[in-house]
Formats: C-alpha cells, sequence, structure tokens
C-alpha cells in the first residue's frame, strides 16, 4: 500500500472534506501516521454563548476505525463526511451547552486497514476568543456580490465565511484570511462553491462567519490541526432579492 508523503491540512479546518495528502510517491512506502485536534466551537444559540467540543483525528491512509479518550471519557468518533482519512465527532444544535468543553489531555487512537493502532495526544485548554460581530451581510446588486463586513475579534488568528442553505448544507465555503481581515465579498465566479447551482436569486441563506484561534504551538506548517477555539456567528441573508 501506498502512503502519503506529507500531511497537508492547510484547507481542511476550512474545508467541506480534508484529503491527507499532497503527493504519492509510487516508489516509496511511508510509514502510517495519526494526528489528533481537540478544539471547543463557540456559537450563539437564541441568545445564549454555548460550546460544543470537537474532536478528529487526522491520517495519511484510509482508516477504519478510530476513538478518543477525553477527560470524562472514551467516544468512538465516526468518518469526516465520506473521507476515510478522518474521523470526528459531529457536534449538533442540541450538543452545545453552557459550559466549555472539559480541559486536559484527549487521547486519540487510529486503525488503519491493516489493524495497525497508533495514537496520538493534544491538550485543551480554556483560551477562546469572543464571538465577531457582523455589521454589514448584504447583497449588491451592481457588484453581484454578497458583501460581508465585521469587527476584528481580539487574538483572532483567522477567518472564514461559510454559506448554509435552509437545509443546512453548505453551499459556499470561502479561503482561509489573516487576522486583518475585516471584510470579505463573493459571487458567482468566486471560488468555493459546492454545488453546481451555486446560490438562487431571491433564496433565503446564513452566513456563518467563523473566527479562529490556534493553539500556542501553531506555525504556519500545523496551524490547521492545532486549532484552540472556534468562535462562529451566524446571519440570514438573501441572495439578489431584487430578482
Amino acid at each position: 500500500m501506498k502512503r502519503s508523503k506529507l500531511f497537508s491540512l492547510a484547507l481542511l479546518a476550512f474545508g467541506l472534506c480534508g484529503t491527507m495528502f499532497t503527493s504519492c510517491d509510487d516508489d516509496d512506502d511511508y510509514p502510517f501516521e495519526v494526528i489528533g485536534d481537540a478544539y471547543m466551537k463557540k456559537m450563539d444559540v437564541e441568545g445564549t454563548t454555548k460550546y460544543a467540543a470537537v474532536n478528529i483525528i487526522y491520517a495519511n491512509e484510509t482508516m477504519s476505525a478510530a476513538t478518543v479518550t477525553t477527560p470524562t471519557g472514551e467516544e468512538t468518533l465516526e468518518k469526516f463526511y465520506e473521507n476515510t482519512t478522518a474521523f470526528w465527532n459531529k457536534t449538533k444544535a442540541e450538543q452545545y451547552v453552557e459550559d466549555i468543553p472539559a480541559v486536559g489531555n484527549y487521547t486519540f487512537k487510529g486503525t488503519n486497514v491493516g489493524q495497525e493502532q497508533l495514537t496520538s495526544v493534544d491538550e485543551l485548554t480554556d483560551d477562546e476568543i469572543d464571538l465577531p460581530v457582523i455589521t454589514r451581510a448584504e447583497y449588491d446588486g451592481t457588484s453581484s456580490m454578497m458583501e460581508l463586513e465585521w469587527d476584528k475579534v481580539a487574538d483572532a488568528d483567522a477567518y472564514n465565511i461559510k454559506m448554509v442553505d435552509e437545509d443546512g448544507d453548505i453551499v459556499f465555503n470561502g479561503p482561509a484570511l489573516n487576522d486583518k481581515a475585516e471584510d470579505y465579498a463573493f459571487g458567482l465566479t468566486s471560488s468555493g462553491w459546492t454545488k453546481p447551482t451555486k446560490a438562487e436569486n431571491g433564496k433565503t441563506y446564513t452566513i456563518h462567519l467563523r473566527a479562529y484561534l490556534f493553539d500556542d504551538e501553531a506555525t504556519n506548517a500545523n496551524w490547521s490541526y492545532n486549532i484552540q477555539c472556534i468562535s462562529i456567528t451566524t446571519q440570514e441573508v438573501v441572495w439578489n432579492p431584487e430578482q
């Protein structure tokens, strides 16, 4: 079995699903590797700030199973959508609570198809960032773009914009924006659309503005699997309401 040479996760934290490699060398065989990441998601739920724990393990080849042992017990993880090189605990609305997730070490265990098992430990602290504040979110008929503005979040390391349809499916997933970003605009010709139909005129969608806080040890090479907190604000918008 040929295994990927490099972990390339620069888009995984912001994407729908990830791929764990950048290249595969047919002449070389690389050992099974895993990396675990435990972080908190924070958002406003009907006027109350609530939190959920996200536990995800990445591998450089297909996994058949994965678990995480948290400070409160062991959990079985599921495939990250249809991606067999990442497993996670998909968070649902009812899982958000008013207390932050348990801090401490999270021990991830991944099993490949050959039943080889590896572990990876990640520490979750109580560090968090404020919820972002959207100051403008509207479709501009002149530019034919959805235009967004927000107040910068103290200590945020990056931002990302998603647009979700009424079924909760992500229809647009924007790029990683740096910590200085305060606005973003996208249209039908922008990169990031996840469905062939893109947006429909007069239809209501929900914008998700996500602010990211990375672990203290994160670098430009590994930040996407060293997340500490994702703080999320949502707002409904109408795409091209005049049509």
